[in-house]
Formats: C-alpha cells, structure tokens, sequence
C-alpha cells in the first residue's frame, strides 16, 4: 500500500503539469531523451544482477524491488528533466549550430518558465528518490550533483576532456551501485572488475556523445576529444576505446561462445561508427542493448554458479 501511495503521488505532478499546461507538456515530452534515462535505468537494473552473486532468486524477484525500481525511474525521469534544461540553457549557442530543433532555440518558451520546470521536477526527483530508500535518494542527488557539475557554470566540467567523461562513467557507476545496493547493502562487496569497467572502458565509450555536437563544440571553443584532435581521427581513437571495451567483457566471461557473440557485437559497433552518415541513435540503441545483453550475461553466469 505504502508504495502504491508513493507511485501515485510521483505521478500526479506530471500528470496535472500535462492537463493545466500541455503545450510546455509537449516540449518537455519531446526534448525527454529517453535513450538516456533508459542508459541509466538498465544500468541500475545490471547492479541488481550483480547482487544476485549474495543473494536467492526468491530476493531478485520480490514485489517490493520490483516496485522500489519501478520509482526509480519516475525519479530518475523526473532528475533526468532538470538535467536536460540546465544543459540546453547553458548549450544555448551550441544548439543554434548543432541542436536547432532545442525549445530555447525555437523560441517556444521564455527561459524563465523553462528553469522553474526543471527546478521543480528536481525537487520532485529528490523527494520520490527519499520516499523510496536512502539508496535510491544519494543515488538521485549523486548524479543531479555530477551531471549539473558536468553542464553548468561556474563548473562547466565538460570543457575538461577525460574528467569530463569520466564523470559520465561515475555516474554510470552511481547508478549501478543504486541497483547493487538495493538488494545486497554492502558495498564492500561489489566486484572490482566492474568498477575498472565501468569507470575506464565506459568512460572512454561515452566520448561517442560529442560526436554530433562536434560543429557546435568547435565554434564556441569547447575542447571535446574530437575538437582537438579531429572528427577523423577521433573514430578511430573511439573504435580503440570501443575494442578495449569489448575485450574487457570476453576476458570477464569464460566461455568461447561469448567471445564469438561479443566480438561480432564488435564488429556492429565499429560500422556503426564509421557508417556515413553517421548517426547518434542506431549507436545509443545498440550502447543500452549492450548493458541488457550484459544483465542477460551476469544472471546466466550467476545461474550457473548458484
């Protein structure tokens, strides 16, 4: 029941937010990228596969984790919405270049309006994420505080190359360990290789992000890996990370029938990158693909120890 009162007051928000202003409604819905809020919640759903090395089957399938991840997400939705505005409002100039087709760059809200919506769907992040768990509340803080760190001034993280995504990779961290945490709280026993991987082959991977703003980044003076060394050198600097990202697995996973699933997945990810023209989408759909396929991996690798 308590849960059920939790979901319904997370929801109501939007939902009167959708009747009494649909047309702002419409803008936030369109500009959501849910290829990223969806990043993150499978992530965090690959730390609860994880976390099945300690626990019963019969503890991965509780209603109560089931309803705990499922705020998760509206938490996560609702954090992901301010994190989105902050960004297009400091990425204004980028995004007349790079991002035309941005709300503030189509002039279909006043900026003003913009900021309120995002504050408030922050402080409605925050309170889902403390009625659910403290876990799920410093992970929902955890990565506001990171990505608002990496968008904005005086910060403006992202001009810094490497810390830039390797801030990306501890987010990516922060959400899985969300997961992880939420069925096994002990930290001290998550595994040290998927700390390596992700905060050095995932963090290298996310650079992939600045390829479709790279015409923008170059004009205001932003020093993305592809701004400084060049878009064509840059794929291939990226198909390196890319391989480093997949040997990693294979050598995770002892099996011979793995390594050949994942090094043709290899294969897949370099021609989408050097596929002209090159497109954003086909290469998110495959990166989130890639975190089911790994969840998909752990469970059967843990199946079979247990």
């Amino acid at each position: 029941m308590y849960y059920i009162f939790v979901l319904i007051f997370a929801c109501l928000p939007a939902c009167l937010f959708g009747v009494l202003k649909p047309s702002w409604f419409k803008i936030i819905l369109t500009d959501i990228r849910i290829g990223r809020i969806l990043h993150y919640f499978i992530v965090y759903c690959l730390g609860i596969s994880i976390a099945f090395a300690f626990e019963s089957m019969e503890q991965l399938w509780t209603s109560s984790l089931l309803w705990t991840s499922l705020l998760f997400f509206i938490a996560l939705t609702y954090a992901a919405v301010f994190a989105i505005i902050t960004n297009n409002i400091e990425d204004l100039e980028i995004d007349r270049i790079s991002n035309q087709n941005r709300p503030l760059v189509k002039h279909v809200i006043s900026q003003t309006a913009y900021m309120k919506i995002g504050i408030a769907a922050q402080i409605m992040a925050l309170i889902v994420a403390g009625l659910t768990s403290s876990v799920h509340f410093i992970g929902i803080t955890g990565l506001s505080l990171l990505y608002y760190l990496y968008s904005c001034k005086p910060f403006k993280l992202k001009r810094f190359v490497f810390l830039a995504k390797g801030i990306i990779g501890a987010n990516t961290l922060i959400a899985v360990l969300s997961g992880f945490l939420t069925l096994h709280p002990h930290f001290a026993d998550f595994p040290q290789f998927w700390l390596y991987f992700l905060l050095v082959p995932i963090s290298l991977m996310a650079n992939f992000v600045d390829l479709k703003d790279y015409e923008g980044d170059k004009a205001a003076g932003i020093k993305t890996l592809p701004v400084l060394i060049g878009k064509t050198r840059f794929l291939w600097v990226l198909s390196v990370f890319a391989v480093e990202m997949y040997l990693s697995v294979g050598w995770y996973f002892d099996s011979l029938f793995i390594r050949v699933v994942i090094g043709f997945t290899a294969l897949l990810h370099l021609f989408l990158l050097h596929k002209k023209p090159y497109l954003e989408k086909p290469l998110f759909i495959l990166h989130n693909s890639l975190f089911i396929g790994l969840i998909v991996l752990v469970l059967i690798d843990q199946h079979i120890q247990y």
